[in-house]
């Protein structure tokens, strides 16, 4: 099929775009499901009487972004790479190069943009200013993270990895027990509508919807479903093959999937209806950035199965991936701190930082990012370092009505069960949290302690401190960390270790941001 062929049997969703002798639709996809349009068979060169491409066939590729427009001759457009403004760069549109990294991407999962990364995180409720100069790699070990704190991964880690025949199965005896997804107990109706996520409430219940029917279609004894969008962007067909008990309370769901492009999705439909309970794969509305959190998702499980875990699977699913779902739950605000922690060099975005010498509070890759900052810095920079700082002792303990003290232990939901337990040992013997900071200045979070100035709460970024400052072993100091206003609730402010139990606290410098943590 010729290029002008192309465009026309598609009207005016057909316009194309042509990179080194490769089509993609206008929006700069091979694959398409707004435009209707699939190109690969004709960038492959295979021949015209082949109608569609087939299940095996290779996945799309993508240069949305990374292309511009510029007029060519009078009346004509032609299109050059934004990295170096070259019309049919080989560089950038190496297409050999691209299918062959295209193929090793998708058995990952992984978001390659960066505004949708940004996109995804913030409909997990993970919105940080600063995240928005991180480079695309970090963001999406951001999402990573986010992910695997939403589905309590340290709860199983040490039994990755996982071989689910070992397990237990779910039994009828399961099924009547009380579902509380944020325990994790639930009956098998109930095990994938306990895929819950913080954000917009609107992106919220959307997911919920959609995990809603999948578990009502499940348990009126369907087991082959279908996500997909309303546009048919994208699908993720999906069978379920058992479920089992994980760590005596945990049902694990193992199950077998493909994610496909829209013109492929009749083509992945067909294929799953073979193997189908009454031949019925049930259709599941499911927005585009849901998919890809759920497909990210199982693909970081399918690599946590066992190599020696092999069901018995259909004939037309040799292309399918194994891989499990869990109950996931709310983020809990320090696992916001863990996923805010290093946001990189605050003017590039690269990992690798250090900090400003002077102040400590901000982070640079180097001197060149450090002196193009300086004029925005050294305000703040010079504040925190010229602040009024005082010194107050902080305890783990909490002070009795008869004046006596109770040392607390407060589960962190991002901690293992063997850290939980050594964390509970530290707190009963009276040891002081490890100083994870060392020297350096960090922000700390101050909370009303419910008793009016005579108690705040106080923890950091990552809760390695998780503790109290009473008014019993600060005296009338403790007053210069309260605010004028009765009303307060909590407020950020920069700290620094300077003994086992004691922090100096920077009085009148509050940080440029309060963050979500």
């Amino acid at each position: 099929m010729s290029l002008i062929q192309i465009t026309l049997s598609h009207g005016d969703k057909g316009v194309v775009i042509v990179l080194n002798g490769w089509t993609f639709c206008a929006h700069g996809h091979e694959c398409c499901g707004v435009c209707k349009l699939d190109t690969r068979l004709h960038n492959d060169g295979i021949a015209q009487n082949v109608k569609a491409p087939g299940p095996d066939h290779r996945q799309g590729l993508s240069v949305a972004g990374r292309f511009a427009a510029h007029r060519s001759g009078q009346r004509g457009v032609a299109f050059h790479c934004k990295e170096h403004s070259t019309q049919d760069c080989a560089k950038c549109f190496n297409w050999n190069k691209l299918v062959k990294a295209n193929a090793k991407k998708r058995n990952s999962g992984k978001v390659e943009n960066r505004d949708r990364l940004l996109q995804l995180l913030r409909a997990l409720g993970v919105d940080f200013a600063e995240f928005k100069k991180l480079v695309t790699p970090a963001l999406e070990k951001k999402l990573t993270m986010a992910l695997d704190y939403a589905q309590k991964l340290v709860l199983f880690s040490d039994g990755i990895p996982l071989l689910p025949t070992m397990l237990p199965l779910w039994t009828a005896e399961d099924n009547s027990r009380e579902f509380d997804p944020d325990k994790g107990d639930m009956t098998v109706q109930d095990i994938l509508l306990s895929i819950r996520f913080l954000g917009d409430p609107v992106d919220i219940e959307q997911l919920r919807e959609t995990v809603l029917a999948i578990a009502k279609h499940y348990t009126s004894g369907a087991d082959t479903f279908i996500l997909q969008d309303a546009n048919k962007e994208a699908a993720i067909g999906m069978r379920v093959l058992g479920v089992y008990k994980l760590n005596g309370a945990m049902p694990l769901i193992t199950v077998v999937f493909k994610d496909v492009a829209g013109p492929a999705i009749p083509v992945l439909k067909g294929l799953m209806q073979s193997g189908a309970k009454e031949r019925t794969v049930e259709e599941i509305a499911c927005t585009p950035d849901h998919q890809l959190l759920i497909r990210r998702l199982l693909f970081r499980n399918s690599a946590r199965l066992s190599p020696e875990y092999s069901p018995a699977q259909h004939r037309a699913e040799k292309d399918f991936t194994l891989s499990f779902i869990v109950p996931l739950s709310s983020l809990h605000k320090s696992h916001l701190g863990m996923i805010a922690h290093n946001a990189g060099c605050v003017v590039c975005g690269k990992l690798q930082t250090n900090r400003c010498s002077a102040c400590l509070s901000e982070r640079y890759c180097g001197a060149e990012c450090q002196n193009e900052h300086w004029q925005e810095h050294k305000t703040v920079c010079r504040s925190v370092r010229d602040g009024k700082w005082m010194a107050f002792r902080f305890s783990d303990a909490d002070i009795m009505m008869d004046g006596s003290r109770r040392y607390t232990h407060i589960a962190e939901p991002n901690m293992s069960p063997m850290n939980q337990k050594r964390q509970a040992q530290r707190a009963r013997s009276g040891e002081p949290p490890e100083n994870i900071h060392g020297d350096k200045v960090f922000l700390i979070n101050l909370l009303d302690g419910g008793v009016t100035g005579t108690r705040i709460e106080i923890h950091d970024r990552t809760a390695s401190i998780r503790s109290h400052i009473h008014k019993e072993d600060n005296g009338e100091h403790i007053h210069e960390l309260l605010p004028e206003s009765d009303d307060w609730y909590h407020m950020y402010r920069w700290a620094k270790r300077t003994g086992d139990w004691e922090l100096s606290i920077c009085l009148d410098r509050k940080p440029s941001e309060n963050p979500l943590w």
